[in-house]
């Protein structure tokens, strides 16, 4: 096995793995949504800690993403990679 496709090999493994992690921090996102609808606390302090948790949910999916974007984006024009992702 050449040094190349020992690259390519972990180029796919990498490949599969990030939509996995994008899907789990969904449905992590989504379950921390239901937990907050459904539990239904009253207390100040629950709503706070679950908009806190809410926002940078939103937020690390939103940079996890962009940066899958922009270098799927890159290594498409610059030719870096074989095939879209």
């Amino acid at each position: 096995m050449t040094f190349s496709e020992i690259v390519d090999k972990i180029i796919d493994l990498v490949n599969m793995t990030i939509p996995l992690l994008i899907s789990l921090a969904v449905v992590l996102f989504f379950f921390h949504t239901g937990k907050g609808i459904f539990k239904g606390g009253d207390s100040a302090t629950f709503k706070s800690e679950l908009n806190i948790t809410l926002f940078w949910g939103v937020i690390i999916i939103f940079v996890m993403v962009s940066i899958w974007g922009i270098l799927n984006f890159l290594g498409s024009e610059l030719n870096l990679i074989r095939s879209g992702l």
